[in-house]
């Protein structure tokens, strides 16, 4: 059947990153579903949310926040808030950022993603002067081969220093104190 097919033409888009294609074949696939409280249909909303947040188009925080408020039970919820946030972090409204983030169960997220998550998380809590809460994503970064494994050590090392925590604060910047990133901020 023709709805099946644009489903499944859908998927294979989105698994390319031709999100655009992704977008056109779910809605030609939800346009001629009947069942809207089926699997498919639910899946075939997150790929288009997925989609336009993917393309950073306008219309992606709506189409996000509409999936998380029509399917609060969904098991994509949690990638949908983790969008959500990101949104916002990238827009530098950080506490809008927090106020997604911290409704996550990060366990639910994709692995890629769980590191970004941490870091923005834990950046937005910095812009918040929030240090203390800043300091639990930081860590579980740091000593772990990521792209934010030196980031979250001057993070950590900053909120600690924040924190008058000057013995700890400096353990930090010294572990990072001869790459050429840090050399001259520590």
């Amino acid at each position: 059947s023709y709805d099946s097919n644009y489903f499944s033409e859908g998927e294979a888009a989105y698994d390319r990153k031709a999100y655009t294609a992704a977008i056109e074949n779910f809605e030609k696939y939800l346009h001629s579903e009947t069942d809207v409280n089926s699997e498919k249909y639910r899946m075939a909303k997150y790929y288009i949310s997925q989609s336009q947040f993917r393309l950073r188009s306008k219309d992606a925080y709506e189409e996000l926040e509409e999936y998380i408020e029509s399917y609060p039970y969904s098991p994509n919820k949690d990638q949908s808030l983790f969008s959500l946030g990101t949104i916002n972090f990238e827009d530098q409204n950080f506490q809008k950022a927090i106020n997604w983030f911290e409704q996550i169960d990060e366990k639910n997220l994709q692995s890629y993603d769980k590191t970004d998550y941490l870091f923005r998380k834990g950046y937005s809590y910095i812009k918040l002067k929030k240090y203390s809460k800043a300091r639990p994503s930081f860590n579980e970064l740091v000593g772990k081969e990521t792209r934010y494994e030196k980031s979250a050590t001057y993070y950590l090392g900053y909120c600690d220093y924040m924190l008058k925590n000057y013995p700890s604060a400096l353990n930090k910047f010294r572990t990072i104190e001869s790459d050429p990133e840090y050399h001259n901020i520590v």
